[in-house]
């Protein structure tokens, strides 16, 4: 879950690197959730993963 503390901790990292971008990868944030920060002009990005292909040929394929 996204609360208050993760939001603080993303302003101050983005406060004190403007020229940082961000990609919050998630699988249950929508993808313009962050879009007050990129009305500001910050590099905030959201991707929701497919794990399934992520780990193919991993150690996790073999306990399914």
């Amino acid at each position: 879950m996204f609360g208050v503390q993760q939001q603080r901790g993303m302003e101050s990292l983005l406060y004190h690197h403007v020229d940082a971008c961000m990609v919050v990868f998630s699988e249950t944030i929508e993808l313009n959730f962050f879009n007050g920060f990129v009305k500001v002009g910050y590099k905030v990005v959201v991707v929701m993963p497919y794990l399934d292909d992520l780990l193919k040929y991993t150690p996790r394929t073999l306990l399914k």
